[in-house]
Formats: structure tokens, C-alpha cells, sequence
């Protein structure tokens, strides 16, 4: 008896070992016909206690950029609820880090390994943080888009279960910009319901974007003392309602992030590790550690900012936060000689230089467009309030809440932000270093030919202005270029600080804007339009900016100094200089200089003003205190505003018909949001520019050390001067600027100041000779290597 039942033992596991053989077999011929993503997927769907076909009731918590967090999140705070009321009820946290919603990243293309670095940080901290609730975070890397991955997902599910998808919406402008879970949640089944929340800093002021006034004076009359409270989610989970899929909760690392980022959007592995540290200093792109920039950090930070310092500069500028300075970068190296003032330095530095609470505000950028940090959670933190205090970080978000609502109301109710089919303008909207940015798109000629090239005009505006002020000449140049065979396209950025972009509070100088530029080219310019070449034309300050923009553009140097330290993507090959601001060196003070250098052995005479910042040998900083600088920024705004019509018709003296009223409404308008005081205070510590005769690399007046290279510009130059400009002998620098160097042609305007928006027709009809003129030198700058440039 013993014998027969050993044997049928054994023939009852030969038959059960044959079978599961067969299974497996045909499990892995199913597995291997899938595609991977689907086959990530069969591999997963059945681990969570059960069955995942007997869920009746799912909550699952897509998380995304702009909400990597658990403090103050609605939609985990839905979901657990719903898990607290229905114990058949279970949570599914998920992140879905595709293709096509990173490519769509603010800061991606110009920053892609710091941004990387900041994303896999983030999602460590937040998985931590849920790992102490009970939830595991999901991870789908990889994938195409994210509408293939959540269905993916959702098909190992019954189609039964009641679905529920917590997602956040970002708001209009950032949805538009495609990489926003919520905006790309499309085509799902019909038992699974997307339920959207938000957490703008006050929630009434979205119900009603129609009666939205267009002033911030005006809406912040209407607004209550201070926002609702934040959520908190500090209860766990019961482990049996927490779904865990296998193979799905590991993070990938920064590194392969970045490289999908890299194949993705093909990007050269030089010019990505070229680019670190190439933000605003003080930022998480600028030089600080990415990774603190998690929740659990920030949170920490603000926290001390607050309490222990008791929201005190000078106390805050003793907290250790370590920064890297970019040796290439002069936007950094003038941030840092504003920190050390007379006497300060880059660990503890001078607070009176820099504008109140800036050191915390631009740490702050990174986790606020991360989400790792709630608007909310900031303005509560602080314990100063209004009305009795304006709190320099509660101004922050109160900025960028105003330019979220502002940008919804245009997109809603204007038809110029909702495509070119409206018109020839359109407005769109971009994120730099976090700030929510404007910028005009017009197609100013279609290709009528076989050329299939893709060119671009980029124009920048003046002190005061905006991308609008150019819909004149765009219009005029549009006209003029008919015919053109080539598409050619237009784009006229709001500068930071400028238009309906955000003010942020802090310091400026033109390396900022700069910076800025260099940015928008490579994001918006080259990789959203896909524009082959482009040249790039200014007015007043506009006009230096987008001449060192061209210069940073053409850096191929990994040594040179440069606007941001970064290089450029080479297809800039030409600049139109229209009434700039600037310092031209005449050739006899250049002898004069050299000869003072000679007699007295002074090397620094000798050097070029790039070299000197980035030496840190410039003088110190010593500019007013800050009362004093707010009081007369102040001042100096409360008279301009009503005199902006006055001045503007000072400054068009042929045609003083061209200051419509709608030109001072706008210059009226963006005067009046929070912050626009910032650039008046930053006026009062500008430190030493520039000359032309550098950025140009002139026959005179260049650097006569050649040991530190610099960004410059040799490609073709017109200047389109109105030379009735009250504002500057605008004859006499157009007569110095053409005696620089070879390539630099004039056309000498009956115009004033700004005579793109006075006398369009003339300035177009200037430009458009000009280009047909230089064609073939300008496509001859552009077709040699682009392994630097981004590609779309």
C-alpha cells in the first residue's frame, strides 16, 4: 500500500509539473507576440492580494509634474478617503514618464540633465513619503505617450472595476504646453472617470475667468486677506487596500533618464553635459544640489526660512545652502558680485544687494514647477501677512498665480491665443527657469518652392514693452517679403520682467535677460518651430540683448565666457540692431586706453569687460539700500504712469500718430503687475556692460588676453537707427558701430526712438533688402556641423 501510494505520488507530480510546463510555455509564447509596454503589463496584473479582476472599486493617483508631492494634494486626499469609506475600495499611485510629455518639459531641451537629475529626485522623495502611508509608486518609463501607457495599465483590470483617475490640472497655459497628465488623458473606457482637481492659491478666482480684470491692481482688489488652508494626508492606508504591481515600482535613474531624454529628442552627449549649470544661479539649474529638491527639503527649508529666521534675510544668509558657480557664466558671476557686495561673500552674502527674500525665491523655482511644494503651502508657512506686511515669498506666488489666471482669461476669451487661424498673430506661452512666459508666433511667408528650409526673425523689445510693439513691423515685413521663398516665421518674446511675462522678484541685470534669450531659443525657437536658421533684431535695450544673444548663440568654445556658460546652437546668422542701447569704444579712446595700460602696466585696461566680471575684478557692489532703492523705484513709477502717452510721443517724433491708445494701455497694464518695480530697483546695481566692440569682436577695442575667450558675434549686422532719436546722438553711434568691423551695414532712418513701431514700413522695407542681400553669406553660416543643436 505504501508502494502504490509513493507511486501515485509521483505520477501525480509528473502530470502537475507537465502542465504547469505547458502553461509556462504558452505564457512565454503570449508574452513574446506583445509589445513591451503590453507585455510589462501581462507580466504585472495579477500580484495585488487576489485578483486585480476582483476590484470592484479603484482610485488611481497620477501623479506629474507640477504635483510631486503628498502635502496639500487633493487628489491623494480624494482617494484615501474613499479608501477610509469603502474597505473594497484600493489606491494605485502612478507616475508616467513618456516620451511625449517630456519632450514637452519646461527646460528639457536647454537643461536636460539638471532637469533629469530634478525629476528623478523629486519622484525618490515622493516615493519615500508614500512608502510611509502604505503606497508604493508606480513607475511607467519610456513609453510613447502617456494615453498608451495608462490604458496599458488599465487593462489589467477588470472592466467591471469602478475607475477612478485623480489628476491635476495646471491650468490652461501649462496644459497647452503638452506636458501636463491631465491635458493628455483622452479615449479611456467608459468605466473609468477622470476626476481633475487643482490647487491654485484661490480657487474662486478660476469659476469666473470671463469677469477677470486685465490689471492686477484691479484684481487684487477683489481678493480675500489670504488663500484656504492646505490639505494634509497624514493618515496610512490599510496594506490590503494599496495595489503593488510588480516590475513597476522601480525608478529609473537621473542617468537614463536623461539618455532617453537625449535620444528622444536627439540631443548631442556633449552639449547635454555641456549644459549643466547653466541656470540662473542660485536656482536647482543654476548650481544648486538637485537633490534637494524634494519635498521633504523644502519643505524643511521654508519651514526654517520662517520659523528659526523668523523670515529675516541677514539670519537666512547664515543657512548653509551650497551653490555652484559656473566659471563660464556671467549671469552667475555678476549674481555673486551683487552677494559679496563690499565685503560679503557667496556662502553668507550681503542681503542689502539682493532684493528681500530673493535667496529663498530662487530656490523655490524648481520645487514650485515640480509640485514638489504647494503655492499654498509657501503662503501659509510665512508668518508675516498682509495687510500690515508684504511678504516678498507670499509675492511670488501671488505673481505667478496672476499670470496663470491672466494667461487662462487670454486663451478663453481672445482669439489671438487660440492659433493662427484667428489671424496672423497668435500668442503663446513657454516656461523659463519655472516663470510663466508670452511670447507672439507669426508665419510671415510660406514657402512657394522646393525649399524646404525653415527660417525665423526673433525680436526683442525695449525697456517697458512687450512682443506686441512689434505687430507693426511683423506686418509690414510680412508684406514686404512676399514672395520669399522660403517659410520664414517670426517670434517677438516677452523678456522676464517685461509684457505679460512673470516679474519675479528678483535681481536683473542684462546677463538675465541674456540667459532668457538663449533659452527661448533653443526651447521655443529651434525645437518647438523647428526653425533652421534665424536672425535676431532689437530696439533700445532689446537691441544689446539680442546682439549678445547672437554672440552666445555662435559659442562652440568649451572654455569661452557666454551670457548663461552655455553654448549655442549655432543658427544665428545674422542681427538687426534698431536704436540700441549699448557702449560703442571709438577707435581714438581705444588708443587712449591702451596707452594709459601701457604707461601704468595696468593688465585689467586690457582685458574685455567679459573677462573682468568673469576674473570677479569689477568694483564693488554698493548700491543704494533697499528702502531707499523701493522708495525711488516707486516713485519713479508712480510718475510715469501717467505720463506714458507724453513720453512715448516724445520718442516718435515723425509720427506721433503711431502712440495709440492701445500701445500705452499695454505699457500701462504690464506696469501695474506685481513685481514690475523689481526691474526699476535692479536699475540702481547694473554692473558694467559690454562694449560692442567686444560682442562683436571688432577690429579695435578686443580683449588683448587671449588666455579667457569670450562669446562673439561675426556674422552679417545691419543697424536700422531712427536718427532723430531724442534719446542719444543715434547718428553719430550708427556712423561709430560701422566702422567696427567689416559686415556691418547702416540705413539711417528719419525715425525716433523706436522706429519699428513708428515708421514700420520703412524699417521692413530696410530689413527685408538687407536680408535678400546677405542670403547666401547667412545660409552659408548654417550648414556646417549641428551635432550641438537640438533637433525636433
Amino acid at each position: 500500500m505504501g508502494r502504490f501510494t509513493m507511486i501515485a505520488r509521483l505520477l501525480l507530480m509528473l502530470s502537475v509539473r507537465q502542465m504547469f510546463s505547458a502553461a509556462l510555455l504558452e505564457q512565454f509564447r503570449v508574452r513574446a507576440s506583445m509589445n513591451p509596454a503590453t507585455r510589462r503589463a501581462y507580466s504585472t496584473s495579477r500580484v495585488f492580494s487576489g485578483s486585480n479582476d476582483d476590484l470592484s472599486s479603484l482610485d488611481v493617483v497620477l501623479f506629474g509634474i507640477g504635483d510631486l508631492r503628498t502635502d496639500d494634494h487633493e487628489g491623494l486626499r480624494k482617494a484615501m478617503e474613499s479608501a477610509s469609506n469603502n474597505s473594497i475600495s484600493s489606491i494605485l499611485p502612478i507616475v508616467i514618464l513618456d516620451q511625449k510629455s517630456l519632450s514637452n518639459l519646461p527646460g528639457v531641451v536647454a537643461h536636460t540633465y539638471d532637469t533629469s537629475s530634478m525629476i528623478i529626485a523629486g519622484l525618490t522623495d515622493l516615493k519615500t513619503n508614500l512608502q510611509m502611508k502604505n503606497l508604493d509608486l508606480h513607475v511607467a518609463f519610456g513609453g510613447k505617450s502617456l494615453s498608451e501607457e495608462i490604458q496599458t495599465i488599465l487593462s489589467g483590470f477588470s472592466s467591471d472595476s469602478d475607475i477612478r483617475i485623480h489628476v491635476c490640472d495646471l491650468g490652461d497655459a501649462d496644459n497647452s504646453m503638452g506636458y501636463s497628465p491631465f491635458g493628455a488623458l483622452k479615449d479611456l473606457p467608459d468605466h473609468v472617470r477622470v476626476q481633475p482637481w487643482s490647487c491654485h492659491l484661490r480657487e474662486a478666482n478660476w469659476s469666473d475667468l470671463e469677469s477677470l480684470p486685465t490689471s492686477y491692481s484691479d484684481y487684487s482688489k477683489q481678493l480675500v486677506s489670504s488663500p484656504p488652508q492646505p490639505i494634509t494626508c497624514e493618515e496610512m492606508v490599510d496594506e490590503k487596500q494599496s495595489v503593488r504591481l510588480n516590475d513597476w515600482t522601480n525608478l529609473p535613474t537621473a542617468e537614463n533618464l536623461c539618455r532617453l531624454l537625449q535620444s528622444t529628442l536627439s540631443i548631442d552627449d556633449k552639449r547635454c553635459h555641456a549644459e549643466q549649470n547653466t541656470g540662473m544661479y542660485g536656482t536647482h539649474w543654476g548650481g544648486l544640489d538637485t537633490n534637494s529638491v524634494g519635498e521633504s527639503h523644502t519643505l524643511a527649508l521654508i519651514t526654517k526660512y520662517a520659523g528659526e529666521c523668523r523670515e529675516d534675510d541677514t539670519a537666512f544668509a547664515k543657512v548653509p545652502i551650497p551653490c555652484t558657480r559656473n566659471p563660464k557664466s556671467l549671469e552667475h558671476a555678476v549674481m555673486t558680485w551683487n552677494m559679496r557686495g563690499d565685503g560679503g561673500s557667496e556662502k553668507e552674502p550681503e542681503m542689502n544687494n539682493m532684493m528681500a527674500g530673493e535667496r529663498l525665491n530662487r530656490v523655490l523655482l524648481a520645487p514650485l514647477m515640480l509640485g514638489t511644494v504647494s503655492p499654498r503651502r509657501v503662503w501659509h508657512t510665512m508668518i508675516r501677512k498682509p495687510p500690515f506686511f508684504q511678504n516678498p515669498t507670499q509675492t511670488l506666488v501671488e505673481t505667478r498665480e496672476w499670470h496663470k489666471l491672466l494667461a487662462a482669461r487670454n486663451m478663453r476669451m481672445d482669439a489671438q491665443y487660440r492659433g493662427k487661424e484667428s489671424g496672423s498673430f497668435c500668442y503663446k506661452y513657454w516656461r523659463w527657469q519655472g516663470f510663466l512666459c508670452r511670447y507672439l508666433e507669426s508665419d510671415i511667408t510660406t514657402s512657394t518652392g522646393s525649399v524646404s528650409r525653415k527660417e525665423g526673425v526673433v525680436l526683442v523689445h525695449g525697456f517697458g514693452a512687450s512682443g506686441t510693439q512689434w505687430t507693426k513691423a511683423i506686418q509690414s515685413l510680412s508684406n514686404t517679403l512676399e514672395g520669399y521663398e522660403s517659410h520664414t516665421q517670426c517670434l517677438a518674446p516677452d523678456l522676464i520682467g517685461f509684457g505679460q511675462s512673470e516679474k519675479p522678484p528678483i535681481t536683473y541685470a542684462g546677463y538675465t535677460w541674456e540667459a532668457h534669450m538663449s533659452d527661448f531659443i533653443k526651447e521655443v525657437a529651434v525645437r518647438r518651430c523647428e526653425m533652421d536658421s534665424f536672425i535676431i533684431g532689437g530696439n533700445s535695450i532689446g537691441g544689446f540683448v539680442s546682439i549678445c544673444s547672437a554672440a552666445n548663440d555662435a559659442t562652440n568654445n568649451d572654455k569661452a565666457v557666454s551670457g548663461n556658460g552655455a553654448p549655442g546652437t549655432g543658427k544665428c546668422n545674422g542681427a538687426v540692431l534698431m536704436n540700441p542701447a549699448g557702449v560703442i569704444q571709438p577707435k581714438q579712446d581705444v588708443v587712449a586706453i591702451e596707452q594709459v595700460a601701457a604707461k601704468n602696466g595696468g593688465e585689467d585696461l586690457l582685458r574685455s569687460v567679459a573677462q573682468v566680471t568673469a576674473m570677479d575684478k569689477l568694483p564693488p557692489c554698493k548700491p543704494l539700500p533697499r528702502p531707499v532703492a523701493r522708495a525711488f523705484g516707486t516713485g519713479l513709477l508712480t510718475y510715469l504712469r501717467p505720463r506714458i502717452q507724453e513720453i512715448c510721443i516724445n520718442l516718435y517724433p515723425v509720427n506721433p500718430a503711431a502712440v495709440d491708445p492701445e500701445l500705452c494701455a499695454n505699457i500701462l497694464r504690464d506696469s501695474l503687475d506685481p513685481g514690475a518695480i523689481n526691474v526699476m530697483i535692479s536699475g540702481s546695481k547694473l554692473p558694467t556692460a559690454r562694449t560692442y566692440n567686444e560682442v562683436l569682436a571688432a577690429d579695435f577695442g578686443q580683449s588683448k588676453d587671449s588666455s579667457l575667450p569670450e562669446s562673439t558675434f561675426s556674422g552679417p549686422i545691419l543697424m536700422a537707427q531712427g536718427v532723430l532719436d531724442p534719446l542719444s546722438d543715434a547718428k553719430g553711434r550708427a556712423e561709430s558701430l560701422a566702422t567696427l568691423r567689416n559686415g556691418i551695414s547702416v540705413d539711417q532712418l528719419q525715425g525716433g526712438h523706436c522706429p519699428h513701431d513708428e515708421i514700420p514700413d520703412q524699417v521692413a522695407e530696410s530689413i527685408a533688402r538687407w536680408m535678400m542681400e546677405t542670403r547666401e553669406e547667412r545660409m552659408a553660416m548654417t550648414t556646417g556641423d549641428s551635432s550641438m543643436i537640438p533637433s525636433p
